[in-house]
């Protein structure tokens, strides 16, 4: 009896590992459209709005680009209709996780740096830090807009980014594209 009992109790506690960090919750995502679409400039030459969306196997909530088609190659990247990076227009805005190989715990400040913010040219417009565990970096490549943010938390098994890329015709949408990716929020590390 006394055996089930402790058994009972350290199920009920869990076995007294690390337990990868809490995440967000959508409607915090959900509640930053309206924000995000009043960014938008209406002399963009197509109109732009945002919906709030579950991605990454519901662990991520996140503002996409509505009507804008996701690749059949690569989840999580979105273009507007119609365009395509293989015809040239390199428009694009991607959003997901990685676990830079095996899903678990590591450095992911300096992993981030090395996968997401090592962009070799371009002037840098912003470079931010995101509190302790997040950082936002805005570069002009010759006319194109990138934009790179990522968030990630210790202990947790990966970090989530937010990628954008904007040609000249939409380049003046460039703050609601950092709103929405400022919007980016783990639901499950």
């Amino acid at each position: 009896m006394r055996l089930a009992m402790a058994t009972a109790l350290v199920v009920l506690l869990g076995c007294g590992g690390k337990k990868a960090p809490a995440g967000g919750d959508f409607k915090e995502v959900e509640a930053k459209v309206g924000e995000v679409n009043a960014k938008v400039p209406a002399s963009l030459p197509a109109p732009l709005t945002f919906k709030a969306a579950r991605l990454d196997k519901d662990r991520l909530g996140a503002l996409l680009p509505d009507g804008w088609v996701e690749s059949q190659t690569l989840p999580g990247l979105f273009q507007p209709a119609g365009q395509a990076v293989r015809d040239g227009y390199l428009t694009r805005y991607a959003v997901g996780s990685n676990c830079d190989g095996a899903c678990e715990a590591k450095d992911w400040a300096s992993v981030v740096k090395s996968n997401e913010f090592e962009i070799p040219r371009g002037d840098v417009i912003k470079d931010e830090a995101l509190g302790a565990d997040g950082r936002l970096l805005i570069k002009d490549q010759d006319g194109t807009l990138v934009l790179r943010l990522a968030r990630w938390k210790a202990g947790a098994s990966r970090y989530f980014y937010c990628k954008v890329t904007l040609e000249a015709d939409a380049r003046p949408a460039a703050d609601a594209f950092e709103a929405a990716c400022r919007a980016l929020t783990p639901l499950r590390w």
